[in-house]
């Protein structure tokens, strides 16, 4: 069991890695390529909702 705490432990400090890098992206100057991180960040978000879902039957 260590190990899936291990892997959502990384995973919790990558997605925070991610989100105070995409916080500091000018919207103005960069609003496409905003646009495709949260459209990338939505669809991790989708996959993780689905795992969850088969996690929990």
């Amino acid at each position: 069991m260590k190990s899936i705490q291990s892997l959502f432990a990384q995973k919790s400090w990558a997605n925070n890695e991610l989100f105070n890098v995409v916080a500091t992206v000018h919207k103005e100057e960069h609003a496409a390529v905003l646009h495709a991180a949260i459209r990338m960040l939505n669809h991790i978000y989708v996959a993780d909702k689905i795992f969850q879902a088969h996690l929990i039957g």
